[in-house]
């Protein structure tokens, strides 16, 4: 005897009470969302923040960064954002 045998003949259960939802709007319930909404953008600018820093540094050379700390100037880490 299979575990659903005494079951599998009943007749599927339609509710009195509530209607039978429309096949539209049940798959509706099952469509991709975007769970980490502006998560994208986020990524967006970090890659063009690190693209702007690495232009900088090929257009810099090593004395210009070494005079630019003399002058109290420095390139500080960013607080990571927050998502």
């Amino acid at each position: 005897m299979s575990a659903y045998e005494d079951i599998i003949g009943l007749p599927h259960h339609e509710s009195r009470k509530h209607p039978h939802m429309p096949v539209h709007d049940r798959a509706a319930q099952f469509m991709p969302f975007a769970a980490l909404s502006g998560y994208e953008d986020e990524i967006t600018d970090a890659g063009r923040a690190a693209e702007e820093a690495a232009d900088f540094l090929d257009r810099v050379t090593f004395d210009e960064l070494e005079s630019a700390q003399d002058e109290g100037f420095s390139v500080a880490k960013e607080d990571p954002p927050l998502v």
